[in-house]
């Protein structure tokens, strides 16, 4: 078995390295209506969307193109800090419809 360090910062701290809880995780399709996810138990969610969408979070989200709503650029991964009982909206942005990827997480520090 091969042990790969976690990584350290210039004075030598571990950095933070989040645990996925991929038996929890989510594809939410979205097409110019806005999809919404089940509710997620967590404070950091893992997003990346396999083409431009638009997300938004809430207890009864509805991703829309405006104000409200944060670009999700194609295969970028991104993490949000999250609010634990709340659920993700995506629409698409453009005329490609897709899938949002969506794993909560832990935060874990090993030092």
């Amino acid at each position: 078995m091969t042990v790969h360090p976690l990584p350290t910062d210039a004075f030598g701290r571990t950095i933070e390295q989040p645990l996925l809880d991929w038996a929890n995780g989510d594809k939410l399709a979205y097409t110019d209506t806005a999809g919404q996810s089940p509710a997620f138990t967590t404070d950091l969610v893992y997003v990346c969307s396999d083409q431009d969408c638009l997300i938004t979070m809430g207890s009864d989200p509805t991703a829309t193109d405006g104000d409200d709503s944060f670009l999700v650029p194609a295969n970028t991964p991104l993490w949000f800090a999250f609010i634990s009982g709340q659920k993700i909206s995506a629409v698409r942005k453009g005329a490609s419809s897709g899938s949002l990827y969506i794993v909560p997480a832990v935060a874990v520090t090993i030092s």
